[in-house]
């Protein structure tokens, strides 16, 4: 093979397939930016739907089988875009965000009521990030949770609701639960910085059972379920003495785990269902 092939930029990334699995999407290079295209799987038929000059799409996803979000990069030092949302054919493009100097990302990339997404901004406070629903009809943003300055990540459950909040002081990090967005958020566990517990999805037809990575009282990482009711792991999903879970991916649509990454002499991935 030729050595410049090694070394050669490709000019199609970030392909996705659309919830009906009738359109293929990607971004292309075009000279110094990316343009999104939708390419109809069974005839293979492509069209350009974005038409950018000057600046670069830097993220996107499907919203609905017809709708796109992309993030439009506005100024890369400070990372900040601007969001919107465009039909799958090129069509009815509105701009949702206009962010001048505050930052915004989707914190989960489902439509509620066939309306809203959840976001995170700092535009109340640049130090932190509140939750607001962002309604991509009309572009309006509601919060739907003040940050009181601590909290450092938002998790939702498989509705689009936000039941979980990781926040720190520093030092510590304290996993924050409520079974309703009608209740207050609730301390379950705290963790110093020796030890990591993250959480990657709400189990289905678990209330209050979430799927995590831990390395609590363990030397690796694993893939457990933990109660949130009482803070406690339930079990060990995936995991030994010998290898370390660093990432794993859940499948919404499928509402199962998908893959886990993990870690021997060198980083794996291995797809793996919950049955």
């Amino acid at each position: 093979m030729p050595i410049d092939d090694f070394f050669k930029s490709q000019n199609r990334i970030g392909y996705r397939v659309s919830p009906d699995a009738r359109n293929l999407s990607y971004l292309k290079l075009e000279g110094k930016n990316q343009n999104l295209y939708v390419e109809d799987i069974e005839t293979g038929k492509g069209k350009k739907i974005t038409q950018l000059k000057e600046k670069s799409i830097i993220f996107y996803f499907w919203v609905s089988k017809d709708e796109l979000i992309y993030y439009k990069e506005t100024d890369p030092a400070l990372r900040l875009s601007d969001i919107f949302i465009i039909n799958k054919d090129g069509k009815n493009e509105r701009q949702l965000t206009n962010n001048e100097k505050s930052r915004i990302k989707v914190l989960d990339d489902q439509l509620m009521d066939d309306k809203y997404l959840l976001v995170s901004s700092n535009k109340r406070d640049s130090t932190v990030f509140d939750v607001y629903r962002l309604n991509v009809r009309n572009g309006e943003m509601q919060m739907a949770a003040k940050n009181p300055g601590n909290i450092t990540d938002w998790t939702t459950d498989s509705e689009g609701k936000l039941r979980l909040a990781t926040s720190s002081d520093g030092v510590n990090e304290t996993l924050l639960y409520r079974e309703s967005e009608n209740d207050a958020f609730k301390p379950i566990v705290t963790n110093n910085f020796k030890n990591t517990l993250r959480p990657i999805a709400f189990a289905k037809n678990k209330l209050n059972v979430i799927y995590a990575i831990s390395n609590v009282n363990r030397d690796k990482g694993a893939l457990v379920e933990l109660d949130c009711k009482t803070g406690k792991e339930i079990k060990v999903l995936f995991g030994d003495e010998t290898i370390n879970i660093t990432d794993a991916q859940y499948s919404r649509r499928k509402q199962k785990m998908s893959f886990v990454v993990y870690e021997t002499w060198k980083k794996r991935s291995i797809i793996w269902m919950i049955r």
